[in-house]
């Protein structure tokens, strides 16, 4: 009896151009398909009395098998290694999200600072206007008092000066006689007398209305 093993025949790999093959690693259902199968052509060529190992078709099927087994606990390694790596992975990625949220935490607390650090700014800068105000309404009232005490200074120069003119003036003047008189200020001012102190020549109360001392002013 012949029985027909499955065709797993080498597949080309590396794409249409490459012209480079490699057998195909087969499916985990394959490993216990082509044993099964092994099992089923075993037994059919003892039914037969027949050596089945002496076939060709169970000599590759074996062939197969153990390929397919080998391929197989390939497989588990890989999936075993992409599993590791996964978990790996996913354990980087929580670890930059935690990294994540504290970076986020700290640029949160710096913008916290810098706008405190802004308002106290905006604060000191109202601060330093209104003294700025200040300084310019003081300096006003400084301007205002140096001119004031400018136009003191300068009555003051002229008062003085008057002051010391007429005491030449008087000395400069000829002595009226003892008994001279003024009825009134006119003759006192066509004699050019006045003003009339108390103590000149000619003065007299009626001359000195308001009794300051000097009359005819």
């Amino acid at each position: 009896m012949t029985t027909d093993a499955p065709d797993f025949s080498d597949q080309p790999i590396g794409g249409p151009n490459s012209g480079v093959k490699k057998r195909r690693r087969l499916p985990r259902w394959a490993v216990g398909a082509i044993a099964a199968f092994i099992a089923l052509f075993v037994g059919v060529s003892i039914g037969n009395s027949a050596d089945p190992t002496d076939s060709a078709e169970y000599r590759e099927l074996a062939d197969r098998l153990e390929t397919a087994t080998v391929e197989h606990e390939q497989t588990e390694r890989d999936l075993d290694e992409t599993r590791s790596a996964l978990a790996e992975t996913t354990d980087q990625v929580a670890t930059l999200q935690a990294d994540l949220e504290d970076a986020q935490g700290a640029a949160d607390v710096a913008l916290a600072d810098m706008e405190a650090h802004r308002q106290a700014l905006d604060q000191r800068e109202a601060e330093l206007d209104e003294r700025a105000e200040e300084l310019d309404t003081r300096r006003a009232d400084l301007d205002d008092r140096e001119g004031a005490i400018a136009n003191r200074e300068e009555a003051v120069t002229v008062a003085e000066q008057e002051a010391e003119a007429r005491p030449r003036a008087a000395a400069s003047a000829p002595a009226a006689p003892a008994s001279v008189s003024y009825r009134n200020c006119s003759e006192a001012r066509a004699a050019g007398a006045a003003p009339v102190r108390r103590g000149d020549p000619g003065y007299a109360s009626h001359l000195d209305r308001d009794g300051d001392g000097v009359g005819c002013e």
